[in-house]
């Protein structure tokens, strides 16, 4: 079932990006494309706060703001993590709270079956990294070669770091609600003090592998084909 992101004329985009099997705690292509047929072709406010999700919906998600008529302003109210950082770009501002996050990364996947399977998944997470890093270095003032890096460095950025760094246009005053609840440790470096969403109780043996410390086991129970 369609959910509906408008509220008080604004869109919210909370949760995970695409469908991240816990029910209404997403959002997705469709959902962002019924909402801007009702809102119409006027300014829109977008207010973001997502621990990240699926990066080809992301990509989706992205184009269709961007290709939206009228001033799109992004507010990331809490965090805006690996797919949700690049909708955040397609943003005419881009402000960011006091205390909210954003992270860059490149896309990852999980892949089985012989070595032309794991090259053919291989090839296609370098198109969909290098599609990010032209998006990012457009909005950021930078190079594709520079984003690049950053994203492979899987950076951590606090409100005035993105700021600084052009991922963002402004700070705000107003401070940061709470960040969307997520797995976070399917991430290599995030932030300990992120709120993380526990599985349900049919994921506690996979959740119990997850918090081996080496980080290994945590990247492999994502459930997402890309984060």
């Amino acid at each position: 079932m369609d959910k509906n992101l408008m509220v008080g004329g604004e869109m919210h985009l909370s949760g995970d990006v695409g469908d991240s099997g816990w029910g209404d705690d997403c959002f997705s292509y469709s959902d962002v494309a019924n909402g801007l047929a009702a809102h119409g072709d006027g300014d829109l406010t977008v207010r973001l706060n997502s621990g990240g999700g699926l990066a080809t919906e992301g990509m989706a998600i992205f184009s269709l703001l961007k290709a939206h008529p009228g001033k799109v302003s992004i507010v990331v109210d809490g965090i805006a993590a690996s797919a949700a950082s690049l909708i955040a770009m397609a943003g005419d501002t881009r402000q960011m709270r006091q205390g909210a996050m954003m992270m860059i990364h490149d896309p990852a996947t999980i892949t089985v079956g012989n070595a032309d399977v794991h090259q053919k998944k291989v090839d296609m997470l370098d198109k969909l990294a290098n599609n990010y890093a032209g998006v990012y270095a457009r909005a950021a003032g930078k190079t594709v070669e520079d984003t690049r890096a950053i994203m492979k460095a899987e950076t951590w950025l606090t409100a005035d770091e993105a700021v600084k760094d052009g991922f963002a246009t402004a700070l705000l005053d107003e401070p940061a609600t709470a960040k969307a609840a997520f797995d976070y440790r399917v991430y290599m470096h995030a932030p300990a003090s992120l709120p993380i969403r526990r599985p349900r109780p049919k994921d506690a043996p996979i959740a119990a592998a997850a918090a081996d410390t080496t980080g290994a086991a945590a990247r492999m129970r994502m459930r997402q084909t890309e984060i």
